[in-house]
């Protein structure tokens, strides 16, 4: 997603057995899955994952602002 370019976030790990749900205050997260989803979320949104055994995850921060600080928060 990111074709060679650095941007913060968490690289592809697991997660089985449990649901998880991040609220996006401010600022924007990419989703990539190895079973095909992924996305853009942010600013208000609400993510739920039902993890799968099996699948990968990662959740990138890109830095979509050049010349403005990139705000991130979230829970």
């Amino acid at each position: 997603m990111y074709h060679g370019m650095k941007a913060p976030g968490c690289t592809k790990h697991p997660h089985c057995g449990f649901e998880t749900i991040t609220i996006v205050r401010k600022g924007v997260v990419d989703h990539v899955d190895s079973a095909g989803g992924q996305g853009r979320f942010g600013n208000g949104d609400v993510q739920w994952v039902t993890a799968g055994g099996g699948i990968e995850y990662s959740e990138m921060f890109p830095l979509v602002n050049k010349d403005e600080t990139n705000t991130m928060e979230l829970f």
